[in-house]
């Protein structure tokens, strides 16, 4: 017995079935997470290492080096790349999508444990993080008080809301903006030692014997037992005040004699400001594997705690919340699918002008959509941007199942048959149709299974999830349908169909007659169509994926290598004044700057900053945030003294911090790679590139120092001991901590500012001879002069590397862009040049840019598919063959929008090829019955066209009303949608138009051939 009968005659088994699926589909939508994208970030694993006043040379050599010979023997690694910088080494791991992430931090642990050892004693312990190097903050809390200085600030944070928040699930670590954190500073003066005959040496040994705790064991006797707690750790600053360096008979020399002595910051390379006012920034970073509205509403919810136990004098504000946008997003998605849902279901009653019929699809719908929902728990998928997305444009698809089976069924009750009867058989009868499509739109996404990158893996769930959508949809339409046909349609219903259809059919049978006699004419025409959208598909600008409004904007600023904190922090200000206009103009919510980023603890770049401009809500502002970057950006590249430029933080999770090009030249040597860099960095300026910049530049001025050790060894003065000196004084020591209110806190030896800011100085230190006690000038055995090094040294896949990175003249995509820098590559670099990509422009390259052959892999199955269906490898021809014009009709419509072919796009692509083959099913299968009646090819084929005319327009129609809402809808992350929906909805509609015409010529040439 047919399914459909068998429900027909049993209404109550199709009512327990549908009820079933609302059952578990909600069942499940309550277990479902809610994120941006699905989760496809690979694990990586970020090892920080400080190594305080080294350059980066020595960081490389001694540390770098070191821990990634260590790694490498890990199993699963995809790529490991380092950057070496002044006091700073940061090895980036990243694993293969299915390596576990604990695994793999146990592995790194034991690897970085095994080769500390033989790291330079000074460097601090391996930081390792289950999180991205470039990993940025998810979120930004700033911290300000009109009492509290920023030390004070900064140590109540440190001990009653840092750690409160660094243990929420999914959080990886609380980096600290502008931190001011405790320490005692004995700021030194030379000329004072000198004077006093005192050395660094000796300065560092006194205060490490004055500072010492240690166990002093117990008193014993016959009866009592007592512990003996020696009073030896300095507590205050009186105490370090008075330690004594050197007792000569005249009088002892104390600390405080030598050195000014105060509680002070450990570090002051680095500024934030929250709109403008100093404060402490507290950054949430996430781990790899976290999701961040999770992540955002744990914080939020202790934040919401926090707030009610702050002093008075400290405020709190967000300056920064990713998930802001992830929500108004989803939020939009979920709007756009009530809205399709209301559309699809009024096309539905204007064609066929019945309430009763109208209802079946508008049970049918909402039954097919939420159980998708247990589909999505099944494959422990989330509900998220894409998931959402496939409803939405499911909606079209879905209703097209349950159309398929009203319309037939209603023909044949018009036809005089009862709609008991006429259940059954029209359902039957539209049987194949309707298992025939939803094989082909399940085909049409398998060749996403096979998209490489992270983009690739990223739509997979989205064809997952439409898929079985459309499988859900035709159960229902094939159990639940027919038996709501039965009950609900009526022989006796008044049904007059629209003047619109009647006019239109007419026409159609009038054209279609002219179309079948002149078929040479509709070949031609679909041809030059065909040819012409081959040489538009040249001028359609190619990206990874289109620049969304996500309500925030990054002001980068770049000074000149060499340049100080205070240079850096008044260009700063300067920028900041500009964007102060734009929240007097209620368009910018908050500015958040960020001085020298570097954080907790890390050496922050002093020639670099920061800046974020969190706009207002979507809903308050007339602009977008393209046209206001558009207007603010002259403002401020032609500012003098630094490199400025905005960045929109991208989609599809790329940082936000990193350019869309990004070229990667490696080679053996810096020297080369250097030069290299230089070359196409000078080539890329007849590109269309703006701000073009290459990360290897040997422009930071440094001082080199040559130690002549024959000379040193004669005068009784060690490397070791000079090196200790140098360190001492303009690096910065942490020779010991003290303790206070719990907390221990380092104390720090460095040469007073004074000393520091004048390289004559250099001329003015004195070491220790070991031989004769006397105190002999460094200029007696050490020379130097001014040279330049590189800022930072970068490694990939343990290669010297440099990248040139660029943003974009408006107009000049991305794909141009990175194939003319490979070209220039190509013709001016030797073949020992490695030449890759990273970032946005290699997920582009990995993915975006295989679109032909995912096409051709999508046809091919589906003409493999339709041809077991057909029994014929023949049969499936006339509708293969109209596949061109679907896709050529997508491109049009991207060439006429001026839209981008991107990921979302191609998507929108692969869909018409479901979409017009659907089409072509329906009326090809009716003519193969028409023609096993005894009709001959001509005959068979027009009458299909006219009967099947009602359902192709109403799929049609629906399917495009179903993507509307996407179109039209504006706020947050509207730009992807549209990129999505416009192609479906374009492309359709100008397809379904000219297929009309083709699909039937085609099957009158190929079948009358047979």
């Amino acid at each position: 017995m047919h399914i459909s009968e068998l429900t027909v005659k049993r209404p109550v088994l199709a009512i327990v079935i549908s009820l079933f699926l609302i059952l578990i589909g909600l069942a499940s939508y309550d277990k479902l997470t809610i994120r941006e994208y699905p989760d496809i970030d690979r694990p990586v694993i970020t090892v920080k290492t400080v190594y305080r006043g080294a350059s980066s040379e020595i960081i490389e050599r001694d540390v770098t080096q070191i821990l990634e010979d260590a790694l490498a023997g890990i199993s699963d690694i995809r790529e490991i790349s380092s950057e070496s910088r002044d006091e700073l080494s940061k090895i980036r791991i990243e694993f293969n999508i299915n390596r576990d992430m604990d695994a793999a931090a146990n592995d790194v642990r034991d690897k970085v444990s095994r080769a500390s050892s033989i790291l330079p004693p000074d460097v601090n312990q391996p930081r390792i993080t289950k999180s991205d190097s470039d990993a940025r903050a998810v979120m930004w809390i700033g911290f300000t008080s009109n009492q509290l200085n920023s030390i004070e600030l900064n140590d109540y944070l440190e001990r009653n809301i840092i750690d409160r928040l660094s243990i929420l699930p999914g959080v990886a670590s609380i980096t600290v903006g502008g931190e001011r954190k405790y320490a005692l500073r004995v700021w030194l003066h030379p000329d004072k030692m000198m004077a006093r005959g005192i050395t660094v040496e000796d300065i560092l040994s006194s205060i490490k014997n004055a500072n010492v705790e240690k166990p002093a064991g117990r008193l014993e006797s016959t009866e009592r037992e007592m512990s003996v707690q020696v009073d030896s750790k300095l507590t205050s600053l009186d105490m370090f005040e008075k330690i004594v360096i050197k007792d000569y008979p005249q009088g002892k020399v104390r600390l405080e004699d030598i050195a000014d002595i105060n509680i002070g910051a450990e570090s002051r390379r680095g500024f934030l400001r929250a709109n403008n006012e100093s404060a402490i920034g507290l950054g949430v970073v996430r781990q790899t594997k976290s999701n961040v509205l999770d992540v955002a509403e744990a914080v939020r919810n202790e934040l919401n705690e926090i707030e009610n136990m702050l002093p008075q004098n400290i405020e709190m504000s967000i300056g920064y919340d990713q998930s802001v946008f992830v929500n108004e997003s989803i939020s939009e998605v979920r709007f756009a699918l009530i809205i399709s849902m209301i559309m699809v279901i009024g096309v539905i009653y204007f064609f066929l002008y019945s309430p009763s019929a109208t209802l079946i699809p508008a049970i049918t719908i909402p039954i097919s959509i939420i159980s998708t929902f247990f589909i999505i728990y099944v494959f422990d998928y989330s509900l998220n941007v894409l998931t959402f997305l496939a409803l939405v444009l499911a909606i079209g698809l879905i209703v097209d199942d349950s159309i398929v089976v009203l319309e037939n069924i209603k023909r044949k009750i018009e036809n005089g048959e009862e709609p008991y009867e006429a259940s059954i058989n029209g359902a039957k009868q539209i049987t194949f149709v309707v298992v025939a499509t939803t094989i082909v739109l399940i085909s049409v996404f398998l060749p996403l299974s096979f998209m490489e990158g992270k983009t690739g893996r990223l739509f997979i769930e989205f064809g997952v999830v439409l898929s079985f959508s459309v499988i859900i949809s035709s159960i229902v339409a094939l159990t639940l349908s027919p038996m709501l046909c039965s009950k609900f349609m009526k022989t006796d219903s008044q049904y007059s169909e629209p003047a619109f259809i009647n006019y239109f059919r007419n026409f159609y049978s009038h054209s279609l007659k002219n179309s079948q006699a002149n078929t040479k004419t509709v070949y031609t025409f679909s041809t030059v169509v065909i040819l012409i959208a081959f040489l538009i598909f040249s001028f359609i600008p190619k990206e990874l994926a289109p620049t969304e409004d996500r309500g925030i904007f990054i002001v980068s600023v770049q000074a000149p290598d060499g340049s100080t904190l205070e240079y850096t922090d008044k260009i700063v200000k300067n920028v900041e004044d500009v964007l102060t206009e734009y929240v007097e103009k209620d368009e910018i919510k908050t500015i958040f700057s960020i001085v020298a980023p570097g954080f907790s603890g890390e050496p922050g770049s002093v020639n670099s900053a920061f800046i974020f401009a969190s706009l207002k809500p979507w809903n308050t502002r007339s602009r977008h945030q393209k046209e206001i970057v558009r207007e603010i950006f002259p403002k401020l590249i032609s500012m003098p003294g630094a490199r400025i430029f905005t960045i929109n933080p991208p989609s599809l999770g790329q940082s936000p911090f990193k350019s869309p090009v990004r070229f990667v030249i490696s080679g053996d040597n810096y020297l080369d790679v250097g030069n290299w860099g230089n070359q196409i960095l000078t080539e890329s300026n007849n590109l269309n590139l703006r701000n073009a910049n290459i990360d290897y530049k040997v422009t930071k001025p440094r001082f080199n120092m040559k130690i002549n050790r024959d000379k040193a060894s004669e005068l009784g003065v060690s490397a070791e001991r000079i090196a200790n000196t140098l360190e001492t004084l303009f690096a910065s020591n942490r020779i010991t901590t003290f303790s206070s209110k719990g907390l221990t806190y380092n104390v720090i030896l460095q040469a007073d500012d004074n000393f520091r800011i004048n390289a004559n100085s250099l001329d003015n230190i004195f070491i220790k001879s070991f031989q004769s006690d006397s105190l002999i000038p460094l200029s007696n055995f050490v020379s130097y002069k001014e040279t330049s090094t590189s800022q930072s040294l970068k490694r990939i896949n343990r290669m010297p590397s440099t990248t040139l990175s660029s943003s974009l003249v408006p107009g000049y995509p991305l794909g141009d862009a990175l194939d003319d820098l490979v070209n220039i590559s190509r013709e001016i670099l030797p073949a020992n040049a490695k030449l890759s990509f990273r970032g946005t422009s290699k997920e582009f390259f990995e993915s975006g840019n295989r679109l032909e052959l995912t096409i051709l892999f999508a046809i091919l199955v589906v003409y493999l598919v339709l041809s077991a269906q057909f029994e014929s490898f023949r049969n499936p021809l006339s509708i293969i063959l109209t596949v061109p014009i679907a896709i050529t009709a997508g491109l049009y419509t991207l060439f006429v929008t001026q839209s981008s072919l991107n990921v979302y796009s191609q998507i929108g692509l692969l869909m018409l090829i479901g979409l017009i083959t659907k089409n072509g099913i329906l009326v090809v299968e009716f003519a193969n019955q028409l023609r096993n009646e005894g009709r001959n090819v001509e005959e068979a084929i027009f009458e299909s066209s006219m009967i099947r005319l009602r359902p192709v327009l109403m799929t049609t129609i629906s399917t495009m009303l179903g993507a509307v809402p996407l179109v039209l809808s504006d706020g947050a992350g509207a730009e992807s949608r549209y990129s999505m929906a416009a192609v479906v909805l374009g492309g359709i509609m100008l397809s379904s138009l000219i297929t009309l015409y083709l699909i039937p010529a085609l099957y009158k040439y190929i079948e009358s051939e047979r």
